[in-house]
């Protein structure tokens, strides 16, 4: 089972994904008052699994981020979530962030 936290930091929220993170998820996050809009950073380091319910609500974010002009940064993607990325044709859409020192 996948899980989120949104943490506050200077720059805006920063929504963190850990586990699976599926359509279930995805709606309990709608449920609890997100807006992927406000978010500033995805950050996936524990990210095990996303389906397409998920991608989708990432690239929604990405697409609301670049009509602002800012970018869609994701932080601590690993091989497996750039892997997605990059199947999916949905590399352009953001900025990956590697952790300092990495």
């Amino acid at each position: 089972m996948g899980s989120f936290e949104v943490v506050h930091e200077a720059g805006g929220p920063v929504l963190h994904l850990r586990g699976d993170v599926d359509a279930l998820l995805v709606h309990r996050m709608r449920d609890g008052g997100l807006d992927e809009r406000t978010v500033v950073a995805v950050h996936v380091a524990a990210l095990a699994y996303i389906d397409s319910s998920a991608l989708a609500m990432l690239v929604r974010w990405a697409q609301h981020a670049a009509a602002q002009g800012r970018p869609a940064v994701v932080r601590h993607a690993g091989p497996r979530f750039r892997q997605v990325l990059e199947l999916t044709g949905l590399t352009p859409m953001f900025v990956l962030e590697e952790p300092a020192g990495a």
